[in-house]
């Protein structure tokens, strides 16, 4: 005859016998649950020492993965931006250029540089930087895909990685990056705002077949020519530099680019 109050789980319907049910805690948490199922309810008064044993050995086993996962994730991540960091980078980029190697997709590597970082520091205060740093970081998410990957690499300098792009495409992204940032309205403090440019270098493995350091150095060559030659501007590996002075020499004729962008008051930084 069934018992009415015996308590069934609703997991492990047990239609003979007996089940015991045994929370693995830790940490005040409910990592899992052990089920164990009896084939008499007497058995329960040996088996569930031990399992309640073992369900704690596992439990502190289980936290203290989760807690290495967390802290391993906390040392690949920029406190500052929610970004990743140029540690995880580094070691995805590597992975990436094998991926893309032995499937023969292209790699579009975007290197990017707020222009006058320092001079907007000093003049609007740290705490203004460290917004600058936020709004740009939320700028540049909003123009790459969800496979696309960026990084902090250090300061003001980023990096993103566009898996399956070539050069050419990851020079629309990061024009696309550029024109964001030069839109976009940073509020430093209450009825207060600023405006700031970028200045970013691309390279594709389609046009330089290099590895991860190689790479590396030819976007911060490239990002080196953008902000020698006027900034706010982008400028891939392979373009010559015939090509690039006369790009810079439009540029600087049309909007006077490279001069940093003052503060501007609350209505101005409305009607931006």
């Amino acid at each position: 005859m069934e018992d009415d109050l015996a308590v069934r789980c609703p997991a492990h319907d047990v239609a003979t016998g007996a089940a015991a049910c045994v929370p693995m805690m830790a940490l005040g948490q409910v990592m899992g649950v052990i089920h164990l199922a009896l084939t008499d309810a007497r058995q329960a008064e040996d088996v569930m020492p031990v399992a309640t044993r073992v369900a704690e050995q596992i439990a502190v086993a289980l936290a203290n993965a989760r807690l290495m996962k967390t802290l391993e994730g906390l040392a690949m991540t920029d406190a500052m931006t929610g970004l990743h960091n140029a540690r995880f980078f580094d070691s995805f980029l590597d992975q990436q250029l094998t991926a893309a190697e032995r499937d023969s997709q292209p790699v579009g590597l975007i290197m990017l540089d707020i222009d006058h970082f320092k001079q907007f520091n000093d003049t609007h205060g740290h705490p203004a930087g460290d917004e600058a740093l936020r709004a740009f970081s939320r700028a540049v998410r909003s123009s790459v895909r969800a496979s696309d990957v960026v990084a902090r690499y250090g300061g003001e300098e980023f990096m993103v990685v566009l898996p399956g792009s070539t050069e050419a495409d990851a020079r629309r992204v990061a024009e696309k990056i550029r024109r964001s940032v030069e839109e976009m309205v940073i509020e430093i403090g209450p009825g207060r705002y600023a405006r700031t440019t970028v200045s970013a270098g691309v390279v594709g493995t389609d046009t330089q077949h290099l590895d991860r350091k190689g790479l590396v150095s030819m976007v911060d060559a490239a990002l080196y020519r953008a902000k020698e030659s006027g900034r706010n501007r982008v400028v891939s590996a392979s373009t010559g530099d015939q090509e690039l002075e006369a790009a810079a020499g439009r540029r600087r004729g049309r909007t006077g680019a490279g001069q940093p962008i003052p503060i501007s008051s609350q209505a101005e930084g409305q009607s931006a």
